[in-house]
């Protein structure tokens, strides 16, 4: 299983019915001047494609994203890299180990 960002847009993985938020991060951002009030989503689910859609993506995502990949929870744990929710491979052990949580748990990005 794969904590997986709410993708319909920008990587084109709509989740199943089936699939449960376990992870919620607000956050702001500015872009043209503008703040705009963000909710991401994290699902937990099993995906029956590796293949990320970018047809849909905006102009502003394609010129901050550079390149995808999936992730083992072990190159999580050990990459010096900056991953977003901020402690993502603790949260996907527990989610792991225990399961889903009966409700979604709110991150700080």
């Amino acid at each position: 299983m794969h904590p997986a960002p709410e993708t319909d847009a920008a990587g084109g993985l709509v989740p199943r019915p089936s699939a449960r938020v376990v992870l919620i991060d607000d956050w702001t951002m500015e872009r043209d001047g503008v703040i705009h009030e963000v909710r991401q989503r994290y699902y937990l689910a099993r995906v029956p494609v590796s293949e990320i859609d970018t047809t849909r993506m905006e102009d502003f995502e394609r010129a901050s994203i550079t390149g995808h990949r999936w992730w083992t929870a072990q190159e999580l744990a050990e990459t010096a890299d900056l991953l977003r929710p901020a402690g993502l491979a603790h949260l996907l052990a527990a989610l792991l180990a225990d399961g889903p949580p009966r409700h979604p748990v709110l991150v700080d990005g």
